[in-house]
């Protein structure tokens, strides 16, 4: 699947970091799905991580199978159960 992930952080009051929104662009539907985070389930230091080359699983150790197929694939909760993918 052709996709770009993109993380936006979230603040409260414009300071302090509540956490982060995961942006999934898919390049063959054209479409944009996002998925939010809290600080205590994605850290700066993650993203880093998976920004120097660490798989998915590894960065986001985490994070449900249901978050991390949505950072990987793009598939949203509800297309995973319409699918048939394993729940968490």
């Amino acid at each position: 699947m052709f996709i770009k992930l993109f993380f936006t952080p979230r603040y409260l009051n414009g300071t302090t970091l509540v956490g982060w929104t995961a942006q999934v662009h898919n390049q063959l539907t054209n479409v944009w799905t996002k998925m939010e985070f809290d600080t205590n389930e994605i850290r700066l230091s993650d993203i880093k991580i998976w920004q120097k080359g660490a798989l998915i699983q590894q960065a986001f150790a985490r994070l449900t199978r249901t978050q991390r197929e949505f950072l990987i694939s793009g598939l949203t909760p509800y297309e995973q159960d319409k699918l048939g993918m394993p729940k968490d």
